[in-house]
C-alpha cells in the first residue's frame, strides 16, 4: 500500500473530528522522492496554541532511485535522518506565518567494490541544527507551505579502505557545512 493511499485513508476518518479552531495535525510525504531513492515525510501536531511539535524521518538510497538504473551494482550510498522541532504559529492555529527551528541526527554510508577485492567505505554519523520561516495555507484538508530556512551539520566520518586482506580504519577530521533549504511542503491537515 503507497504511502499516499494509508495518508489518505487517516485524513478521512479522522476529518470528522477535526475542530473548529483549525486543523491539528499535518501528514505530509515526498510524492516525487521515490524516483530518486528519497523517502521522507513529516508529522506535525499542535501542543498548545500557536505551537506545533514535528518529526521527520528520510531515507535516501542511490540504488533505489532512476540514477541506480545506471549505476555500477559497486557503488553505494544511503543515509537516514531524523528531523526533529518546534514550529510557532504567529496567529495561534497551524496556519499562516511561522518560525520554526529542529535537531538533526543521521548516519550516512558510501562504498565502492571493485573485481580486485579493493573495498573502500566511508560512514558518517550526522548532527545539526535547522531554523526556517513559512508561511501555510490550508484549503479544507489540504495544507501548502512554502518554506526557506538555513541549516549547519556536522559529520564525524569513518574510513575504511581493505585490500585482499588487509585493511586500514582511520576516523577524518569531523567535516561540517551550510545550506540553504528551500523548499514547498504540501500536507494533508486534519
Amino acid at each position: 500500500m503507497s504511502v499516499f493511499a494509508v495518508m489518505l485513508i487517516l485524513c478521512s476518518a479522522s476529518l470528522v473530528s477535526a475542530n473548529d479552531d483549525g486543523p491539528e495535525n499535518l501528514i505530509s510525504a515526498n510524492l516525487l522522492g521515490p524516483l530518486l531513492g528519497y523517502y521522507g515525510g513529516t508529522y506535525e501536531r499542535a501542543i498548545d496554541d500557536g505551537i506545533s511539535a514535528f518529526v521527520s524521518p528520510n531515507y535516501f538510497n542511490w540504488q533505489l532511485g532512476l540514477q541506480g538504473l545506471i549505476t555500477p551494482a559497486e557503488f553505494t550510498f544511503w543515509q537516514l535522518l531524523v528531523d526533529a522541532g518546534a514550529n510557532h504559529y504567529l496567529e495561534g492555529t497551524l496556519e499562516e506565518l511561522y518560525i520554526g527551528g529542529a535537531g538533526i541526527v543521521g548516519y550516512a554510508t558510501v562504498g565502492w567494490e571493485d573485481p580486485e577485492e579493493t573495498r573502500v567505505s566511508e560512514n558518517a554519523t550526522r548532527f545539526g541544527v535547522q531554523a526556517h520561516v513559512g508561511y501555510r495555507l490550508i484549503f479544507d484538508w489540504i495544507s501548502v507551505a512554502p518554506q526557506a530556512g538555513v541549516r549547519y551539520e556536522l559529520s564525524l566520518i569513518d574510513l575504511e579502505v581493505a585490500i585482499g586482506d588487509q585493511t586500514v580504519r582511520e576516523r577524518l577530521a569531523a567535516q561540517d557545512g551550510l545550506s540553504f533549504p528551500v523548499g514547498v511542503l504540501v500536507s494533508i491537515a486534519f
